[in-house]
């Protein structure tokens, strides 16, 4: 049995999947999802599935697919003990982008109340998350309950490090791919088709089980929705106003970035009267975000590599674009200019969580120059989808805004200052008392140990004493906290002791030369390769707090969208399922036409708020005997010929295995087999009462002991011998294998016949 399990809301954009494969009693979590107003009872499915999740794999860094799942893992210790993976991309701005929602909710940030969470557990709580390759099967055999599974990532477009599943156990291949591109991005490499060929990879055809969304864009081509993004945001900026286009950060974030980068450059190009326009970046973590994708461009398509080659600088570092963390920075001069636009990007791509709400609200909707472009779909119960919705009506721009609001951070000043300072104190305290503690402890342990061994540890002390003291040489230890388990490094001997590295004896002069040498070559050093093991450092900020603010104002600005989402449209959606020709599939709710089609072309379950179960396919094979046509058996070793064998069946271009038993005769014995036909059955056709296939028994209620009094009874020897097998003539045996498969052997003669013909009173098919 194979069981999918909605467990979030699709509808809202919460995507949590759970995969239940019956033959090793896995329960497989893919993704954990929050909506975009970050709802508690999204989670409820979720958190009351916990005890069973064997395994997390996550997909993308956005909120729909990994927003909550720092938040479950702080809430619930439990859910933290389940083994994750993902992409290396994915955990690394899946990080950031917790961090940017987290704060703009409430949920942990500098603020005046106690937080949920600190920013440095959510880092922690990421760096938990195994990483894993592209294309490069992991079986998992440290976990003794996941040891014959193998799961492989595959590049799904979409967003850096995006991430298509296949899954494999004994019986079925899986594959999870929601929000996929089959198309090449600025940025991204297409999904499922091979570059040269154009063809589906093959390690992705012919699945047991796609699971996938039928939500597609709506745009033929790359090159036509991109033309479409920029010719709307040239015509605001012709009329001096101002684009807001809200982003998913971590994600479509990098896309835009590029396009707009190089688009604002070609103006400037092309009229010089444009060099004022600025494009900004209003997010608390956006800097971050390029700092890490400039690290990573060997997740990205080849031609981001040859630019960087070529110029020797990140695509990422951007030169038009200016980062500010708050909304009232646009105010300034610099950012608000008397003539010509500007564009300002701000994560929360419906206008629900991030800085995108505030600015909208505070800049752009009253101003009928200005507009708000949405360059992704928005869930319909979110600020985005009622912009969209109203403004489809002919007076939308007397449309009153009211009953809204958004927050806004403002920081602490006076008696609320002076609270958040001794607490900040109390924990500070706290956490010295914690590290004492533990130092303490650790002092303990090294003195204890000294005990055991006095001599040693003197004379290595005064060894380093006399070495420091007679060559005035420093020894330094550059090695980080070791980890169990931890592999001592063979030393360097030969006959005249160990080897010591130069690097570890230095002089003071040479120590404070090579200072100075560093420090004046650190401008011609290449930042991008020493970004790739850089952890983010969290910037000390001034204490806020969060103040929610109402709305009521007139919606003047323009409202449109412009499909810069990077999914697949259907024309390439259609041609890629048809050359995976997957044995089943499963869509998240979407677009009904595509719901239809899957619907005439695959065996297909649509996933709305219910699960969808589906058994095993069970084949049975009838073999019969013909005395007219004669075998020919092919030698083994020793005289010995095959009668049965375990092959694969192959039905409809989908390989399935069919189990059988296999028994090895002599040569002279086997010369008499005959077959005559391989008759199969499907053993679908056998439903419950529910209209579900069972996994059928292919052997009925036989029993050995009513078989034996039927074998006496025509006048057989039948007798139990050793572990219940029963014995006819001496010559022919019979044992039940369990309860659905029994075994019979013996020498190929007239007994063999009979007794065979008997049991098949009992068996529906053998």
């Amino acid at each position: 049995m194979v069981l999918l399990k909605p467990l979030g809301s699709a509808e809202k954009g919460a995507f949590q999947q759970l995969l239940t494969l019956d033959s090793d009693g896995l329960n497989i979590l893919f993704d954990v999802g929050w909506d975009q107003k970050l709802e508690p009872e999204i989670l409820d499915a979720l958190i009351a599935e916990i005890p069973q999740i064997s395994l997390i794999l996550l997909t993308h860094a956005t909120v729909s697919h990994i927003g909550a799942f720092a938040y479950l893992r702080h809430k619930y210790p439990e859910f933290r003990k389940i083994p994750v993976y993902a992409t290396f991309p994915v955990i690394r701005l899946g990080q950031l982008l917790t961090l940017e929602v987290y704060r703009s909710c409430g949920i942990c940030g500098p603020f005046d109340d106690v937080n949920i969470l600190k920013n440095s557990e959510v880092e922690s709580i990421f760096s938990e998350i195994t990483p894993i390759n592209y294309s490069q099967p992991l079986q998992l055999h440290k976990y003794p309950a996941l040891e014959h599974l193998t799961i492989t990532a595959y590049n799904s477009g979409h967003s850096l490090g995006g991430t298509l599943w296949k899954v494999n156990d004994s019986i079925d291949s899986v594959i999870f791919a929601v929000d996929w591109n089959h198309a090449r991005d600025a940025h991204l490499s297409g999904a499922f088709l091979e570059p040269k060929t154009g063809r589906v990879t093959k390690d992705l055809q012919a699945p047991s089980m796609l699971i996938t969304s039928s939500t597609v864009s709506q745009v033929m081509s790359l090159t036509k929705s991109r033309a479409s993004f920029l010719e709307k945001v040239k015509q605001v900026l012709d009329n001096d106003g101002t684009v807001l286009i809200p982003m998913s950060l971590s994600a479509r974030m990098l896309e835009l970035i590029l396009v707009l980068d190089k688009f604002i450059s070609q103006l400037r190009g092309e009229n010089s009267g444009l060099k004022r326009v600025p494009l900004i970046c209003c997010s608390n973590y956006s800097k971050q975000t390029l700092y890490q994708a400039s690290s990573m461009l060997e997740w990205m398509v080849s031609s981001i590599i040859t630019e960087w080659q070529v110029q020797n600088e990140s695509p990422f570092e951007a030169k038009n674009i200016t980062f500010i963390q708050s909304p009232s920075e646009l105010q300034s001069e610099k950012l608000s200019p008397a003539t010509g636009g500007r564009i300002i990007l701000a994560p929360g791509e419906c206008l629900e969580q991030g800085l995108s709400r505030q600015v909208f609200f505070e800049y752009i909707a009253e101003d009928e120059k200005s507009a708000l472009i949405l360059t992704e779909p928005c869930f319909g119960n979110t600020l985005g989808f009622y912009l969209l919705d109203v403004t489809k009506e002919k007076d939308a721009n007397s449309q009153i805004l009211s009953g809204f609001t958004y927050r806004s951070e403002e920081l602490l000043e006076g008696e609320a200052l002076e609270k958040y300072n001794k607490r900040i104190e109390i924990e500070k305290d706290e956490l010295e008392l914690q590290e004492a503690q533990t130092k303490r402890n650790k002092e303990l342990i090294d003195t204890s140990a000294s005990a055991q061994n006095p001599s040693d540890s003197e004379d290595e002390d005064e060894d380093a004493v006399e070495i420091i003291d007679q060559h005035d040489f420093i020894v330094t230890d550059k090695n980080n906290d070791i980890l169990f388990p931890y592999v001592v490094k063979r030393k360097r001997k030969d006959d005249y002791g160990e080897a010591i590295p130069a690097s570890l004896l230095k002089k003071k002069k040479d120590i404070k030369k090579d200072a100075e040498s560093a420090e004046n070559a650190d401008e011609n050093y290449n930042k991008d390769i020493e970004m790739k093991d850089e952890v983010v450092e969290e910037v000390v900020e001034a204490p806020i707090k969060i103040v929610t603010k109402e709305v009521n104002v007139t919606l003047r600005c323009k409202v449109e969208f412009a499909d810069m989402n990077g999914i697949t449209n259907r024309r390439s959606f259609e041609m890629v399922l048809k050359q995976m020709k997957p044995a089943k599939v499963c869509a998240m709710p979407g677009d009904f036409s595509i719901c239809d089609w899957l619907n005439t072309q695959f065996e297909f379950f649509e996933v709305l708020d219910k699960q969808v179960y589906y058994p095993r396919t069970n084949f049975a094979v009838d073999v019969r005997i013909d005395a007219n046509i004669p075998l020919h058996w092919h030698n083994v070793s020793e005289n010995y010929s095959v009668a049965r064998v375990q092959g694969i069946l192959e039905l409809d271009s989908h390989e399935k295995a069919m189990r059988s038993s296999a028994m090895l005769i002599p040569e002279s014995q086997a010369a008499s087999n005959e077959l005559t036909d391989v008759e199969m059955t499907d053993t679908h056709d056998n439903k419950d009462a529910f209209g579900r296939t069972e996994d059928g028994l292919t052997i009925g209620d036989l029993k050995l002991t009513n078989l034996r009094k039927e074998l006496t009874s025509l006048g057989f020897k039948a007798e139990f011998k050793s572990q219940g097998m029963l014995v006819c003539n001496d010559k022919v045996s019979i044992q039940q294998l369990n309860d659905t498969e029994f075994l019979l052997e013996g020498e190929v003669n007239t007994d063999y016949y009979e007794v065979r013909k008997l049991m098949r009173k009992y068996i529906t098919t053998l």
